[in-house]
């Protein structure tokens, strides 16, 4: 399977913590072949007309380039997750997962990148194993242009 085999599980976590708006693949113009592989949006209550991103990156095994991936987005979105399937058929990427999420758990915490699992054999559950912080890297002419993409200024989601 592929990683995009993955999309429509991780999709659905974002459904049910209240994404209201959840697409995948979305490619913003003019920004040298940049690619969200999932972006949920939910509306804060509080505030009136703003809507939170969150964006996640699906790798299988390629733990440093999905990292890379996440750091990009920070600057794009809210919220930044990387997402990993894991098969305890075959120990080898859990245990590349654990390896990988022990050396970078500093730089993890650091961004406030969030790390996702997912168990395709037994219970087929996404398990959040590092929540994902409020990012202060946030470039507002960046999340305009994804708002603008995704039909978010002019939308108004149902939040209930």
């Amino acid at each position: 399977m592929s990683e995009f085999d993955y999309y429509p599980v991780f999709m659905d976590w974002l459904r049910q913590r209240g994404d209201k708006l959840v697409v995948s693949e979305v490619r913003p113009p003019s920004c040298n072949g940049l690619e969200f592989d999932i972006i949920g949006a939910h509306k804060w209550k509080n505030r009136k007309n703003f809507y939170a991103l969150t964006s996640i990156e699906v790798k299988e095994l390629d733990f440093a380039k999905c990292y890379r991936q996440a750091w990009e987005r920070l600057s794009w979105c809210e919220y930044c997750y990387m997402a990993f399937p894991i098969n305890f058929g075959e120990f080898s990427n859990l245990g590349g997962i654990i390896y990988n999420l022990a050396n970078y758990l500093e730089k993890l915490k650091k961004y406030g990148i969030g790390v996702l699992v997912y168990e395709n054999v037994c219970v087929k559950k996404v398990w959040c194993v590092l929540l994902a912080r409020m990012s202060s890297k946030i470039m507002k002419w960046r999340k305009d242009m994804l708002l603008d993409i995704l039909g978010l200024r002019q939308q108004k989601l149902d939040v209930k």
